[in-house]
């Protein structure tokens, strides 16, 4: 299988072999991971965003722990709970045609779609309330889960 993804002018293409479907288990046991991930994330901002505001939003969140209380969107399954989340980087990847693409790597268990939109305020801080205007997520790709005990 052969996958592609343009991120700005650079294309990156990676050659997948060996790979199958996988069992429900092998699924849980890779999200319930204890290793960092990192994501890339496309959202719009309500009303638009330059990029001078979300690259500062981006070093302010960058290295910051937030406040993450369990999701609306999850709430029906999961204890309401508040959990410290760390966003070990968020960097601002491209910003075009009015949607905002960041990468971010964070601590195992973070919510980043709620990272990113705030969940009406049971995510804090979040991209949305740095920026001071709704935003809303349109695409999430897992990029890496970074295995510390192998080196990656």
């Amino acid at each position: 299988m052969l996958g592609e993804r343009i991120y700005g002018l650079v294309a990156c293409r990676v050659l997948f072999s060996g790979w199958g479907d996988s069992e429900k288990s092998e699924v849980v046991a890779l999200k319930d991971a204890k290793w960092e991930k990192s994501y890339l994330i496309s959202f719009n901002v309500d009303g638009g965003a330059t990029r001078e505001e979300l690259e500062e939003a981006a070093v302010t969140l960058s290295g910051t722990v937030i406040k993450q209380r369990t999701p609306q969107r999850v709430a029906h399954r999961r204890a309401d709970k508040e959990r410290p989340r760390l966003v070990k980087e968020l960097i601002l990847v491209d910003l075009s045609g009015g949607k905002a693409t960041v990468e971010v790597r964070g601590e195992s268990g973070i919510y980043v779609k709620e990272l990113i939109h705030g969940d009406r305020g049971r995510t804090q801080p979040s991209m949305a309330e740095m920026l001071g205007r709704p935003c809303e997520v349109v695409e999430l790709d897992v990029l890496q889960v970074h295995d510390d005990d192998r080196g990656e």
